[in-house]
């Protein structure tokens, strides 16, 4: 795969010399979508989205709110463990989370390490993207 684009082989004999026909084009389409989402369901959100510097950023800004609560960027110690955060320094500390319960979970709280908070970040904002 090239830049995690998908690429299909299609069938050359159901295309004539005179070119392709609209239906021809809507099944190329069509299975390349397939082949996306099949192979976007075998992958976790981390792997598929880690490129992404705005996401990046957003799940960082969480993040720092979780670890040390609603703060000024401005603040000296906002920006220093914002910079221990980019270093990967803070990937194993462990945070206190309050999950909110839904129509299929129960309200829980639950500690887990950021490396732990960041995969299940990415995992979310895939889901939302892919429904």
């Amino acid at each position: 795969m090239i830049y995690n684009a998908p690429f299909i082989r299609v069938e050359a004999t159901k295309y004539t010399e005179v070119g392709y026909h609209g239906d021809d084009v809507g099944n190329m389409i069509t299975d390349l979508f397939k082949k996306t989402q099949a192979e976007f369901a075998q992958k976790d959100g981390y792997t598929i989205l880690k490129g992404s510097k705005v996401l990046k950023e957003k799940v960082d800004k969480l993040i720092l709110k979780y670890l040390i609560g609603p703060s000024n960027e401005d603040n000296e110690g906002y920006q220093e463990k914002h910079q221990q955060l980019l270093d990967g320094q803070l990937e194993e500390y462990s945070c206190f989370l309050y999950l909110p319960g839904g129509k299929k979970y129960y309200s829980q709280i639950t500690n887990m390490k950021v490396k732990e908070l960041r995969k299940h970040m990415y995992d979310a904002y895939l889901e939302e993207l892919m429904s």
